[in-house]
């Protein structure tokens, strides 16, 4: 079994790890397009330094933050929990089950494209 009870701590550390790169990242994108759009990059200079420097700051004290937050991190162990708990289908079964899905969607696919022939040609015979 690949999640364990006593890897919570490590599950969620991970996780708040990964928010705050994505964080980080997603602040640099919109301090990139912030500066394209008005010409940042000549007027400020380091400007992509200053960038970058803004977004590995705010992730970080997004992960402290997050971290220092007692509701978060119980949350996120509630959670955690709650995965220890699903049971996941075999292989087998997802097959199976794929397959019924993929049939359903042509079957109504098919009565979909059928309805838009008929209305087209009815539509036709009217105009």
């Amino acid at each position: 079994m690949l999640l364990k009870a006593e890897d919570s701590r490590k599950w969620v550390n991970t996780f708040l790890v990964l928010m705050a790169a994505l964080t980080a990242f997603l602040v640099i994108k919109f301090l990139v397009f912030i500066g394209l759009r008005f010409e940042l990059e000549a007027k400020v200079e380091y400007y992509e330094l200053l960038t970058q420097v803004v977004g590995v700051v705010i992730g970080l004290m997004t992960f402290i933050i997050c971290v220092r937050k007692r509701g978060v991190v119980k949350y996120l162990d509630e959670v955690f929990g709650e995965l220890l708990k699903v049971v996941w289908p075999d292989k087998e079964s997802s097959v199976k089950i794929t397959i019924v899905v993929v049939i359903g969607v042509a079957i109504i696919s098919a009565l979909l494209v059928l309805a838009d022939v008929l209305f087209n040609k009815l539509l036709s015979y009217l105009y």
